[in-house]
């Protein structure tokens, strides 16, 4: 059997959306050392996370606020109440 690319991929950062720009800039300001941001990102409401300093508690946090700012109002009702 022939392996057709990296049988691990190394993620260390991970986008998060956010409600808006002032609640990136507030992680960031609060956690400079799990939270940043690049130039890429200006202007967009997201901030990277990295990965290995986040416990699993706040990873699952994040993962379902980053889906309750993208999820579309009715599911977000349906799952969250």
């Amino acid at each position: 059997m022939r392996s057709w690319g990296p049988r691990r991929t190394r993620v260390r950062s991970w986008p998060r959306a956010c409600p808006d720009e002032g609640a990136k800039r507030a992680l960031v300001a609060d956690e400079p050392d799990v939270y940043f941001t690049t130039a890429h990102f200006d202007g967009y409401a997201a901030v990277l996370c990295r990965l290995d300093r986040l416990t699993p508690e706040a990873l699952t946090e994040l993962a379902g606020e980053a889906w309750a700012c993208r999820a579309p109002k009715r599911l977000r009702a349906q799952h969250l109440g």
